[in-house]
């Protein structure tokens, strides 16, 4: 198979991936890998009493009988001081992520035949920085992965939508993802230098998305079923694998509604057996005020920005709660702008980074033949050695005027210290501080650790400084830093978005459950766009023992 590019974006209920080739005729291909029955799988792990990990949704299919070995939302877990206590074990959380990375390498190695040349990993840029990513690389270098680029998420959306309509210089689109449970808004814009940067600061939920609407069917369910009024002894196990059946029917029911005007949900709970219609008007109803949220925060971002709604070339509608019709009928109701959203927004971001990878690698390549050039011009540069002989005359001469000035001037101090020595004994009065002796005596003198100045308030003594354990292999691309990407859009390929006008519904299909930056290793860039705490050197703690399992999350799109 050709070469090709892996992209993976973990989302806080499911994990997608992309790989990306060039060809000959076609330019620039992206394609999703399938990881799943529905293409992408579920970001939860089980911790089995023996053996391996479980990842995807065998993971999700162990967990509904063990719930307290089943760990989801791993994404808001990393960074995290103390470790997760699963089934007796201290897990860390960016060790298991960089697993799940291995497990998603591992079946697009298995499909394609070969491993892939690259790895581009998209992340929330509202919510991870630099200490994250760093966790996150080292976590990967130990399990052998290298090779990899990081890329926010909003760019990668930017990048996959380039692939069909690109922007011109000097162009604003905004991105509006609505995740499982987090919303992100960012303003994007094409640079002169064919370039993407990021217009002012990004905005979001972190505590809003497609869990909160599976919560809204779920208490509904409950209420018209008459369970809410029962007391349900949850720690039976089979109370409790009814209810986790039943939660899973909502978010199943949810997601229909993307397709179709109502649905029936089965109960069997306790001695409850029974079925409840939910339409999707009702559906909407209930999510009205948290999507009246998520346009505040858009509104918001794009005022921090400083440009005009009017100036915006189209909204982009990613995440897999972007599917449900009415948030794009209602962002176009607000906005009157251009909505975009492709007929997956769950992979819209992942096929973007896809691309933008194999243009990672070109401009790493590029990079290595300019140095390589580089250096060729400056070995073409050195003289001959029929130049060095031609020289040898001019060289000695300058040489020997050189030699004769220095000993003039040694002699003319060592005239001036003996007067200086005579004069001071016939008085005897000593040496004046700071005279020319003083300073000849200390000057090729090393300080010692006590005579050396004192730093500053807050300011680190360069020889208290420990030596920073280099980080591994890897690229880091924080907004406003990622280069042009592919915008050829090869016939056929899969996620061409869908464009709705402004005041029109947008067409959902059925929903699934779901430049350059310096290198890891030299150094992380100080530009962090969260409030994560500084990098710090990879040493390891002794874990807590304080830390709790935890709680089992459903897929939310």
């Amino acid at each position: 198979m050709t070469s090709y590019n892996l992209a993976v974006a973990l989302g806080s209920s499911r994990v997608a991936a992309a790989s990306a080739h060039t060809d000959p005729d076609l330019g620039v291909v992206a394609e999703p890998i399938s990881l799943g029955r529905l293409g992408t799988a579920s970001s939860c792990l089980f911790v089995p009493r023996d053996g391996d990990l479980v990842f995807g949704d065998a993971a999700r299919q162990h967990g509904q009988a063990q719930p307290e070995r089943m760990i989801c939302d791993l994404r808001h877990r990393l960074g995290d001081d103390v470790p997760l206590l699963v089934g007796g074990q201290r897990l860390v959380p960016e060790q298991l992520y960089a697993q799940l990375i291995a497990w998603v390498v591992q079946r697009a190695t298995e499909q394609a035949g070969e491993p892939p040349a690259g790895i581009t990993i998209g992340y929330p840029a509202t919510e991870w920085g630099t200490h994250r990513l760093s966790l996150i690389a080292t976590a990967l270098a130990a399990l052998g992965l290298d090779g990899f680029d990081f890329i926010p998420e909003s760019e990668a959306a930017v990048a996959q939508y380039e692939a069909s309509a690109p922007l011109e210089n000097g162009q604003t689109v905004a991105v509006y993802d609505l995740g499982g449970d987090a919303l992100s808004c960012a303003v994007l814009r094409k640079e002169r230098d064919g370039g993407l940067g990021q217009v002012g600061a990004s905005g979001g939920l972190t505590e809003l998305g497609g869990t909160d609407f599976d919560d809204l069917v779920f208490r509904h369910v409950m209420e018209v079923s008459g369970l809410a009024k029962m007391t349900l002894d949850a720690d039976h196990v089979d109370v409790r694998g009814a209810l986790i059946r039943l939660r899973e029917a909502c978010v199943e029911a949810k997601e229909t509604l993307s397709s179709q005007t109502a649905v029936t949900i089965p109960v069997a709970v306790a001695a409850v057996h029974t079925t409840v219609r939910l339409t999707r008007a009702e559906f909407e109803q209930m999510i009205e005020p948290a999507l009246d949220r998520t346009i505040d925060v858009l509104d918001d971002t794009v005022e921090h920005a400083g440009i005009q709604v009017s100036q915006l070339e189209a909204v982009l509608l990613i995440g897999g709660s972007s599917r449900i019709p009415r948030v794009a009928q209602r962002l176009s109701e607000s906005l009157d702008r251009p909505i975009v959203i492709d007929s997956d927004p769950a992979l819209s971001a992942v096929l973007g980074a896809a691309r933008a990878g194999l243009r990672f690698a070109e401009a790493r390549a590029q990079a290595v033949i300019g140095a390589h050039e580089q250096q060729a011009a400056v070995v073409e540069d050195l003289p001959t050695p029929d130049d060095e002989s031609a020289a040898q005359p001019a060289v000695r001469s300058k040489r020997r005027r050189r030699d004769r000035g220095r000993l003039m001037v040694f002699t003319a101090a060592v005239v001036t210290v003996v007067t200086l020595l005579l004069s001071g004994s016939s008085s005897g009065s000593p040496l004046p501080a700071g005279s020319a002796v003083d300073e000849a005596s200390t000057s090729h003198t090393s300080w010692s650790q006590a005579q050396r100045p004192s730093p500053a308030d807050g300011e680190p003594s360069a020889d208290l400084v420990e030596p920073t354990e280099l980080r591994p292999h890897g690229h880091l691309t924080l907004p406003g830093e990622v280069s042009a990407v592919p915008t050829s859009n090869p016939v056929g390929s899969p996620g061409a978005p869908t464009t709705v006008a402004p005041n029109t519904t947008a067409a959902a299909d059925d929903e699934t459950v779901a430049d350059l930056a310096p290198e890891i290793g030299t150094q992380l860039p100080t530009g962090d766009t969260t409030t994560d705490s500084p990098v710090e050197p990879t040493t390891a703690s002794p874990p807590s023992d304080s830390s709790a399992p935890s709680a089992p999350e459903t897929d939310g799109s």
